[in-house]
């Protein structure tokens, strides 16, 4: 082989290497591309999760500052009944924190309703006695009837009070 053929192939290789070398650069900033992008993805997707946790922990905060008042104001009803508090005052207070702050109106308004003279009720007469709409008192009667204080049956919609309070 002649100088001037090894030449030539060496320019040759050196021709082949840049275009490689090209190929290269182009695939590697694609490659920067790409991961930038999921990058900025993935800073969006944490910034989003960090949004949704502070207004979950907002939300947890609220709460805990309304348990932890309720049950200051527990406290202070016991403290005060501990030193003679009527027992109608006492079932008042509990009644307006049943229905204000844990928002079980009519789970207390069925509660007193089925404590009255009548053993047994249907449920279309304690909608129309407590003027609740006949899905919520529906859902009381479950809610009643899963923690054991009432007898609730679907078929004839009779309920009667399995334990009484108020008595």
């Amino acid at each position: 082989m002649t100088l001037d053929q090894l030449e030539t192939k060496f320019k040759s290789s050196i021709d082949d290497l840049k275009g490689m070398w090209d190929l290269i650069s182009v695939e590697i900033d694609k490659l920067k591309g790409d991961s930038q992008s999921r990058v900025n993805q993935l800073e969006k997707e944490n910034e989003d999760l960090s949004t949704k946790y502070n207004i979950a922990k907002e939300k947890l905060d609220k709460i805990e500052a309304q348990l932890a008042n309720t049950v200051e104001q527990l406290e202070s009803i016991t403290k005060t009944k501990a030193k003679g508090i009527d027992a109608m005052q006492l079932l008042e207070v509990y009644l307006v924190l049943m229905e204000q702050v844990f928002q079980s109106q009519a789970h207390v308004r069925l509660l007193l309703m089925l404590h009255g003279a009548r053993d047994q009720w249907t449920l279309n007469d304690l909608v129309k006695a407590s003027g609740i709409s006949a899905i919520e008192v529906r859902q009381a009667m479950f809610d009643l009837r899963n923690s054991g204080i009432l007898e609730y049956d679907d078929e004839t919609t009779n309920v009667t009070l399995l334990k009484r309070f108020l008595e």
